[in-house]
């Protein structure tokens, strides 16, 4: 162990470890923002030299919810982890914290009426926001990194590039949101979104200003909530898991498997026969 390794050179290393395996900037920068935390809990005292009473008494005191415990948690393993790698200490005050147990929570789809509501009152750019997640699924980061290239509209396809964790998919290109691009009109290369001012919308910004145009249209559902319409109807029609993980850009099936437990419909029609 060496304790007179600096936190500088500790977020350095840790953010060039993350580097190399490959992690979003954003998760980079999330994960970078949880451990700079930890440093200024800590105080004077080095994170080599930490035990598992200070990492409970960090968490007791920031007062979260089970979910943001649990994210703290694996975002401060993952940093011990790469510390025990560089032979910087050969303890992880983590292994030791219960991790608390997480609710299981059900998709909170848009009501129809509510996309319906959106469509009537939607701008032709805000009209291209809402198809796209409603009959594509794509969420508000992916919007945001769609460039015309990836509209192929020859094979009927639409390739999904910026997806969460970096993944690439590629969709059945919906004929209204074919539609909806060409009446914006699309531009014939590069970000098919542009800031007035120039420039790809970053996913934060397109995300507040989507969210903000269905509150100003009397919508309660939010950009998500019309990406769960998408992923409760497919799997309603369907009832393939797989195709709806696919299609979501799922990396982990039980994650669609939510989905499962939401299809209201196929309940119904058991317990009616009950």
């Amino acid at each position: 162990m060496n304790a007179t390794t600096t936190n500088d050179e500790m977020l350095r290393l840790s953010r060039l470890d993350q580097s190399r395996r490959g992690l979003q900037p954003r998760s980079i920068i999330c994960r970078q923002g949880r451990i700079l935390t930890w440093m200024r809990f800590l105080g004077n005292q080095s994170p080599l030299m930490a035990t598992h009473d200070d990492v409970e008494a960090f968490l007791d005191a920031r007062n979260i919810g089970a979910r943001t415990r649990y994210g703290y948690i694996s975002h401060l393993h993952s940093f011990y982890e790469m510390l025990i790698r560089n032979e910087l200490t050969g303890v992880d005050p983590t292994l030791k914290v219960q991790r608390p147990r997480l609710p299981r929570l059900l998709p909170r789809p848009a009501a129809s009426s509510d996309l319906e509501r959106a469509l009537s009152a939607a701008t032709p750019k805000h009209r291209c926001w809402v198809v796209l997640a409603a009959f594509e699924g794509l969420r508000c980061q992916e919007i945001a990194g769609l460039r015309s290239e990836d509209v192929v509209e020859t094979e009927n396809l639409l390739r999904v590039v910026h997806g969460k964790g970096g993944h690439e998919r590629l969709m059945p290109l919906h004929p209204d949101v074919l539609a909806a691009l060409k009446a914006l009109p699309m531009p014939r290369v590069g970000w098919v979104f542009s800031r007035p001012q120039g420039g790809k919308y970053p996913p934060a910004d397109l995300s507040k200003e989507f969210n903000t145009f269905l509150r100003q249209a009397d919508v309660p559902s939010t950009a998500h909530a019309l990406r769960h319409w998408f992923g409760t109807n497919l799997y309603g029609q369907t009832h393939d898991l797989r195709l709806t993980q696919e299609m979501l850009g799922h990396s982990n099936l039980a994650t669609t498997a939510i989905y499962t437990a939401f299809d209201r419909r196929a309940a119904a029609a058991a317990v009616g026969q009950l």
